[in-house]
């Protein structure tokens, strides 16, 4: 028997699926685009989808639309709850660099290994603005949000407040159960707005689960 997952990501690689929305294609917003595109909009054709992808780490943004197919183009800015320049804390691994620096008083209850990659190298302001805004301007639908920005997912959806009432059909958010970066907005305030929002939740993963570090 065939699982209704591996059945919806057939449909979406079919010739079906890719003759039917060709006039007018898929559009993708990835926030926190670093490392590309993953499944399952990676093994969809060209023609189905449009990806614009944020990455404000330019060098990371430049390598990005080096790569890409000539369905995607990503910009070198951030998203935001509003317009202006935002402080990144850059950390140790690049891909742990947040709005928010890292909670160091919580984190020192983990092994060093989760808390060692947050280690702030710098911190750089990078032009930010909102999702509302891009989409109009380039009189652009989304259909679909992802967001992985390592804590200023809550801010990423306050900017996006008309398109998430009148476009956009699902989302893809990672939220924090824990404050590993201070300030940061945590699952429930997620939840919550996006239950105000009229969306309701269809499964949930979980990408990382600490053990706390064990005395002696």
């Amino acid at each position: 028997m065939t699982s209704p997952k591996l059945n919806r990501r057939r449909l979406l690689y079919s010739q079906t699926f890719c003759d039917a929305i060709k006039p007018n294609p898929f559009v993708l917003v990835d926030a926190g685009a670093r490392g590309g595109l993953e499944e399952p909009w990676s093994g969809m054709s060209e023609q189905t989808l449009a990806v614009i992808g944020f990455e404000p780490d330019r060098e990371e943004c430049d390598r990005l639309n080096r790569s890409c197919a000539s369905n995607c183009k990503y910009l070198p800015i951030g998203l935001w709850s509003g317009d202006g320049m935002v402080n990144i804390h850059c950390a140790a691994t690049s891909s742990c660099s947040s709005v928010y620096p890292p909670h160091f008083e919580l984190l020192a209850k983990y092994d060093e290994k989760h808390w060692k990659p947050r280690v702030t190298r710098q911190v750089v302001q990078v032009p930010c603005t909102t999702l509302d805004k891009v989409l109009h301007e380039a009189n652009l639908e989304c259909d679909f949000l992802k967001i992985d920005t390592q804590g200023s997912e809550y801010e990423i959806l306050q900017g996006a407040q008309a398109s998430l009432k009148t476009s956009i059909a699902g989302v893809l958010v990672e939220t924090w159960t824990a404050e590993v970066h201070r300030g940061q907005h945590l699952t429930g305030d997620v939840l919550t707005m996006m239950a105000d929002l009229g969306f309701a939740l269809f499964d949930i993963n979980v990408a990382a689960a600490w053990k706390r570090r064990h005395a002696g």
